[in-house]
């Protein structure tokens, strides 16, 4: 059995995902966050950044030190490392090739001085206790096998009083349809995740793990047009899997880029029936 690990390693390394998600110009694979002044797909991808540091509550002057727990190719920490040079940002991945590209970005844009990333694990990090005054989670928490670990391990990490913020799709139902079923682990298996955390069982397990002040607030609609453009995206990707799927003995091709970019689609149709929803969550140790 292909563990987590080694799928998100697989589809971060090999989709064509940034191609189309314009990655090229800023850095990230996240939704965009539109709002009033951020009406294009660029604006609203590096406004969600604004939004991250915002919710953290930090006003960028202290030497503080944030984890940015799943980084990517590290362009949340690059583009806020820039606006806030007193800060350290620590971006960790599993990919190795997404840490030598942030690696590079963080040169290119001469922040390396408040910047550092690292191949690791945020489930069982290499950090020692109350090693960070912030973490921020920006659409990776679903990617870990057992997201309560991942949140223990933030716990373990975070100094008290620090703050956790957590931007990310969760379960807002805790049963579907058989049909809205299907499309889910369709869904599931085009993005190298084992499922969402149902947003009630997050805030379990941040309150069992001592954390308060927990404050989860919808902010679907502001990912609304992101999400519409992926799937605008996906559809002919999502066509191109369904005629394999009737001419193929093997009705879907998991290593075909077109069943990874098609998904999209399911994405599209467990948001509008409300199965899932895009949470931002703020907690204090």
């Amino acid at each position: 059995m292909v563990s987590s690990e080694e799928k998100v390693i697989w589809f971060y390394s090999k989709t064509k995902m940034a191609e189309w998600w314009k990655a090229n110009e800023t850095h990230a694979f996240h939704y965009g966050y539109y709002d009033k002044g951020y009406r294009t797909h660029c604006k609203a991808i590096l406004h969600m950044n604004d939004v991250a540091w915002e919710l953290l509550g930090f006003d960028g002057t202290q030497p503080q030190r944030v984890l940015d727990a799943g980084c990517g190719v590290g362009g949340t920490s690059t583009y806020l490392a820039k606006k806030y040079p007193a800060v350290m940002f620590t971006g960790i991945s599993l990919v190795p090739s997404e840490i030598q590209i942030a690696n590079e970005l963080a040169d290119q844009n001469k922040v390396t001085g408040n910047t550092r990333f690292l191949v690791d694990n945020y489930c069982t990090t290499s950090f020692p206790e109350a090693s960070f005054d912030g973490i921020i989670a920006l659409e990776s928490l679903n990617y870990a096998r057992d997201t309560r670990a991942v949140i223990r391990e933030f716990s373990r990490v975070l100094r008290p009083g620090g703050r956790l913020v957590i931007l990310d799709g969760f379960r807002s139902r805790d049963r579907f349809s058989p049909l809205m079923q299907k499309a889910y682990h369709r869904w599931l298996a085009g993005r190298a995740i084992d499922d969402l955390m149902f947003i009630n069982d997050c805030v379990t397990s941040l309150t069992e793990e001592q954390f308060h002040d927990i404050t989860t607030l919808d902010i679907s609609a502001h990912i609304a047009a992101s999400l519409l453009r992926s799937v605008v995206v996906g559809l002919p990707f999502f066509f191109s899997t369904m005629v394999k799927s009737l001419t193929s003995l093997n009705r879907y091709q998991r290593s075909d880029d077109s069943f990874y970019m098609g998904v999209s689609f399911y994405g599209g149709l467990l948001a509008v029936s409300g199965c899932t929803k895009y949470y931002a969550i703020t907690v204090t140790k």
